[in-house]
C-alpha cells in the first residue's frame, strides 16, 4: 500500500513534483501483497493476509476517497457495482481470526469498539455501523 500511496502522491498534477512517471513494482507474481487472495488447485479462495481496514486508517481511507474520485465511476462506468469508496468497504464490529499451533487451529474473534471517533470515515454512523443508505442502515 505504501508504494501505490507514493506514487498516487508523486503524479498528483496539483502537487509540486515535476514526476512524469512512475513505475511500481510487485515482489513476486501476485499483485496485492499481503491483501492477495486466489483461487487454489480445489477452486476456492485463498486469502494471503489479513483483509481489514481499521477505522482509523484515516491518511488510507482519504486516499481511497481521492482514488474513486478521480474514477468518477457514475460517469465513467454507470454499471459498475462499485462505483464510489464506499461500496468498496463494509463497516463490522466483530473481526475473526484463528492461529495455527501443533497441528490445528484457535479461532477467535474481538468486538471493535462501538464509539464514534471524529476520524470515522462513515460520518453520521453510529455503534460503529455505517449509515450512508437504506441497506446499510438495515445491517
Amino acid at each position: 500500500m505504501a508504494g501505490l500511496a507514493a506514487a498516487w502522491a508523486l503524479t498528483d498534477p496539483e502537487s509540486a513534483s515535476d514526476v512524469e512517471s512512475v513505475t511500481v513494482y510487485q515482489r513476486g507474481w501476485r499483485l496485492g501483497g499481503k491483501g492477495a487472495s486466489s483461487r487454489g488447485a480445489s477452486g476456492r479462495i485463498e486469502e494471503h493476509g489479513l483483509h481489514v481496514w481499521l477505522g482509523y486508517y484515516d491518511n488510507a481511507f482519504r486516499l481511497m476517497r481521492q482514488v474513486y474520485e478521480q474514477l468518477d465511476r457514475p460517469a465513467t462506468a454507470p454499471g459498475c457495482p462499485i462505483s464510489s469508496w464506499r461500496d468498496a468497504f463494509l463497516p463490522a464490529g466483530r473481526v475473526g481470526v484463528a492461529e495455527e499451533a501443533h497441528g490445528h487451529q484457535t479461532p477467535t474473534s474481538r468486538e471493535a469498539p462501538r464509539t464514534r471517533q471524529a476520524s470515522s470515515p462513515w460520518p453520521g454512523s453510529s455503534a460503529g455501523r455505517c449509515n450512508c443508505c437504506s441497506t446499510c442502515r438495515r445491517r
